[in-house]
């Protein structure tokens, strides 16, 4: 009786455990979290349209216009930036004086003549210096004329012959001078020559690979191998070979092999020659790369001043022959008048280095245009080779672009192109066409740049110097597409959109773009043509 009691106790004491305190309130949580979340599931579509402001995705209300979406080509363009610059500039640098600087004429931005004097130098102290050398030099003749004494015979002889040969090497070195002017012996003759190597060989390559003749021979050889097999085949095959039989199949086999080896030599004879052909087109297509570039570096001008110099040196050694025979004496002291004719001589040739100064210790205008810069200051020091002033012809004014290496390859000299002068609001938009292509470009920031002029198609009175441009690339054409301005295109974490009129509403619409113009951009889906798109004037927006 005891054990049935307690037994229904245990039971309503775990019955009351079920239902605790935590337990109810955890229950009751959960029931909040569930109608708090059917709430806002409920809710979100009826507020989210007062929402999205907070966000930036809504249609401009000010400041925007309406664009209808059309149809038509679109051209894909690659856009560079640059700036108006002058079609002719020159620095200006003293090339044989320097000293003190005694006037600057020039101002920047001052208009010049061509002959105007822009920069002088101390022409006293250069004229002082001009004296100071004939006189040295005056003294070094009176010294050489003490030394003179009556002339000896076998030493005329001497001179003489020493003369001859002077004049010898003088016409020589004037001969080659006058060929490499003709245009002899220089870089355009050896690229001649050697296009005309180029040509040679891919003329030998070409009849090699089209010997007809070779094909005949290589047929005729392997017609003649495969008959010398299948004669010596059976002979192999007999078991029991009689003594006749192995020496006919070593005289067949014989014949077999060396029917094989007139195979092998003809074609290793053709590898061999094919080869050398080849070695020899790569050889002269090699040869032809190192002259043009070396034509680029301007390696014939180094050459023709080496033979510039080579003529110099002949001239002063006839000069010195000259004056040797002329006052050649018997000297005291023969190492006495060898020194003295070396005065002479470096009296001379400091003479003419005076002279030379004197004569470029002015800088003036190369033409009419205007002083860009001014690197002179009067009272300053000049020396050689330090720009002093640079001159610029604003007569023609070009764009000129730079062009990453990345985009070379699409810039050809001709192409026509769309220059945006951003100075002149919807009067900038000029057609122009690209100049020459530079050889080199400049190292800036990273990557090569090159600086390609962009001849304008007309003309822009008030372009000034320093002015930006853009300018647009044509590398593609996009035929009858849909497209919209680029500034209508807004960008958010789902892609592009625009906002669309719907009737007397705005509405947001997803679109998949193509190529662009930089102005325009085409509509791949998203939008039929004839529907009107919000353009904000203040550019495009990117949202996040």
């Amino acid at each position: 009786m005891r054990k049935d009691q307690s037994k229904a106790m245990a039971k309503k004491s775990k019955r009351r455990r079920i239902f605790t305190t935590g337990r109810i309130t955890g229950c009751g949580c959960l029931l909040v979290v569930a109608l708090l979340a059917g709430a806002g599931w409920w809710a979100f579509p009826r507020i989210k349209d007062s929402l999205l402001p907070q966000y930036g995705f809504r249609p401009p209300e000010s400041g925007s216009t309406e664009v209808t979406v059309e149809r038509g080509d679109l051209t894909e363009a690659v856009s560079v930036y640059g700036a108006a610059s002058p079609a002719r500039t020159q620095a200006l640098a003293f090339s044989q004086a320097e000293g003190r600087i005694t006037l600057v004429a020039a101002m920047e931005g001052m208009p010049v003549a061509e002959g105007d004097l822009l920069v002088s130098l101390d022409r006293e102290a250069l004229e002082r210096e001009v004296a100071l050398a004939k006189a040295e030099r005056d003294e070094a003749l009176e010294a050489l004329e003490e030394l003179a004494q009556e002339e000896s015979p076998v030493r005329q002889l001497e001179l003489q012959v020493a003369l001859d040969e002077a004049r010898s090497e003088l016409s020589k070195a004037e001969e080659a001078l006058a060929a490499f002017d003709r245009g002899e012996g220089g870089s355009a003759q050896a690229r001649r020559e050697a296009v005309e190597e180029l040509q040679l060989a891919r003329q030998r390559l070409a009849s090699l690979q089209d010997d007809a003749e070779y094909e005949e021979q290589i047929a005729r050889l392997e017609w003649q191998y495969n008959i010398a097999e299948v004669e010596h085949g059976p002979y192999v095959l007999i078991q029991n070979p009689s003594e006749q039989d192995r020496d006919k199949e070593w005289l067949l086999r014989n014949e077999m092999l060396a029917r094989k080896q007139d195979l092998d030599t003809a074609r290793l004879s053709r590898e061999a020659d094919l080869r050398a052909a080849q070695n020899a087109v790569a050889k002269a297509e090699r040869t032809l790369r190192e002259l043009d570039r070396a034509i680029a570096m301007g390696k014939d001008e180094v050459s023709r001043q080496e033979l510039v110099a080579k003529v110099a040196s002949a001239q002063a050694k006839v000069l010195e022959a000259e004056s040797a025979l002329a006052g050649d004496t018997l000297a005291e002291d023969t190492i006495e008048v060898a020194k003295a004719e070396a005065e002479v001589i470096k009296a001379e040739g400091a003479l003419a280095v005076a002279e030379r100064a004197l004569a470029d210790s002015e800088l003036r205008a190369p033409f009419d245009g205007t002083v860009q810069a001014v690197k002179a200051m009067e009272g300053g020091t000049a020396t050689r080779g330090e720009e002093m002033v640079t001159v610029a012809d604003l007569s023609e004014i070009r764009v000129v672009a730079q062009v990453s290496e990345l985009d070379m390859g699409t810039v050809k000299e001709g192409l026509e192109v769309q220059v945006i002068l951003e100075a002149f609001g919807e009067e900038g938009r000029v057609p122009a066409r690209v100049g020459p292509i530079p050889a080199y470009g400049r190292y800036q920031d990273g990557i090569t740049v090159f600086d390609v002029p962009i001849l304008l198609d007309r003309e822009m009175p008030g372009l000034r110097l320093g002015m930006s441009a853009s300018i647009s690339i044509p590398v593609g054409v996009a035929t009858d597409v849909l497209y919209i301005p680029v500034h209508a295109v807004y960008s958010g974490f789902e892609g592009s959109f625009v906002f669309v009129h719907a009737g007397d509403d705005v509405e947001q619409r997803a679109i998949k773009t193509g190529v662009s113009d930089g102005i325009m951009v085409e509509i791949i889906e998203g939008l039929e043509e004839g529907e009107t798109v919000i353009v904000p004037m203040s550019g495009p927006g990117i949202y996040y």
